[in-house]
């Protein structure tokens, strides 16, 4: 029997999550199945840091790898 990714609407070949009745590839870090949980929510996600007992906003690709290629860290903020 095949399944059509929930997400991605490709068929899946191999391992699958299923949940609630669909299914979802299991691959690259389980990304259909993330990408679908993240579209279920029901307001805006917010994306932040902690840096010496602060907390602050940042976008979501602001993570310390982008900000190392920029010759920044999180303490810069």
């Amino acid at each position: 029997m095949s399944h059509a990714c929930e997400f991605c609407g490709n068929e899946i070949e191999g391992n699958f999550i299923k949940y609630k009745g669909m299914y979802f590839h299991r691959f690259d870090g389980d990304e259909c199945f993330k990408n679908w949980l993240y579209e279920q929510t029901d307001g805006k996600c917010e994306y932040g840091t902690t840096v010496n007992g602060e907390e602050y906003e940042i976008e979501p690709s602001w993570t310390e790898d982008y900000l190392n290629t920029l010759g920044l860290s999180k303490k810069d903020f």
